[in-house]
């Protein structure tokens, strides 16, 4: 290998710029700062370069049109849902689902309107459905009223009110969870009662007559909760039934019932079950009537295992053979 080794003549090389002395001992070799230019044609100032800190921005002007801001990313549109936000940036059919764009043609958005002609905003969005919401639970309030009126009595509660004041709190609990589970799978109340004299320290005869006393007065306000919905008394037991096929709904029917005095779960039940009782008793049809015992020749022959039937000219027909072949039974007792 041949090193060649130039010598700089000592008249260039004394005009040299000067290089930093630790260029070689780990010094950055990279120049973070700003770099300056000299004087450039249109500026008065030198010009800096480097790295600039921008601030992203779509056009969109804060209180100004959602559909201003509309922009499209490959096979996508995006739209700012607050304007002069960035961070809101979402596709435009989110837009349009909250109701803050409409497609008035194929393609064609607008902005949404209020009802006083004001542009519809993500607050107004807002402030509409928790407008719906609490209308909504008013509705339900008032629905739950309605259907509780005259299902309560007002001296039934007191009665209940006075057998359990002597209950301790857990007692209590604990007892109307056993009366409940009895309900429930459709079990007597040996748990429940068991559940009071271990708890409350009572005699088993007191315990089984406070229990037998609490299942009667739920069982009236149970039994003209379905009323309201058109289940008579001697359909109840039938429904009864039928509810306990679904213990964990009935369960949580039973608790909205006994700890918040709300039987509309419970008249949901019912209504469910009037609704598939009705609809099987349709899908069968009306009820063929029952034919009377038939006598003479005809009875005469059912009772020797025949098959008969009555042609429509009132001719007496026995089906015979394999085939099933109606014949008239004349031609039959001929032979």
């Amino acid at each position: 290998m041949t090193i060649r080794v130039q010598h700089i003549p000592e008249s260039i090389s004394s005009q040299a710029e000067p290089q930093p002395a630790d260029l070689g001992q780990g010094s950055a070799r990279v120049h973070a700062g700003p770099i300056r230019y000299g004087q450039d044609a249109g500026h008065a100032e030198p010009v800096q370069a480097g790295v600039a800190r921008h601030q992203v921005s779509f056009d969109g002007t804060s209180g100004g049109s959602i559909l201003a801001t509309r922009q499209k990313h490959g096979p996508h549109e995006t739209v700012e849902l607050i304007p002069g936000d960035p961070s809101s940036r979402t596709l435009l059919r989110v837009a349009v689902r909250e109701g803050l764009l409409k497609e008035t043609a194929p393609g064609i958005y607008a902005d949404a309107l209020t009802s006083t002609g004001q542009q519809r905003t993500l607050e107004t969005v807002q402030a509409e459905q928790q407008q719906a919401a609490h209308e909504q639970r008013q509705a339900l309030e008032e629905q739950q009223v309605a259907d509780s009126a005259g299902i309560f009595n007002p001296q039934e509660d007191a009665a209940w009110q006075a057998d359990m004041e002597s209950i301790p709190e857990h007692a209590f609990r604990s007892t109307m969870a056993g009366v409940v589970n009895a309900v429930t799978l459709g079990t007597d109340f040996s748990g429940a009662v068991d559940a009071l004299v271990r708890d409350a320290a009572m005699e088993p005869a007191q315990a089984t007559e406070v229990v037998e006393n609490a299942y009667w007065a739920q069982e009236q306000i149970v039994a003209r909760a379905l009323a309201k919905v058109g289940i008579s008394e001697d359909m109840k037991e039938a429904a009864y039934t039928d509810f306990q096929q679904n213990p964990g709904k009935l369960q949580n029917a039973l608790h909205y019932l006994l700890h918040g005095r709300d039987v509309s779960h419970l008249q949901q039940m019912g209504r469910d079950w009037l609704d598939r009782t009705q609809r099987q008793a349709a899908s069968k049809g009306p009820e063929r009537p029952t034919a009377s015992p038939a006598s003479g020749l005809e009875g005469t022959l059912q009772a020797a295992g025949f098959e008969t039937s009555t042609s429509p000219q009132g001719v007496l027909l026995i089906k015979t053979g394999p085939s099933g072949k109606w014949v008239p039974a004349a031609d039959v007792l001929r032979a």
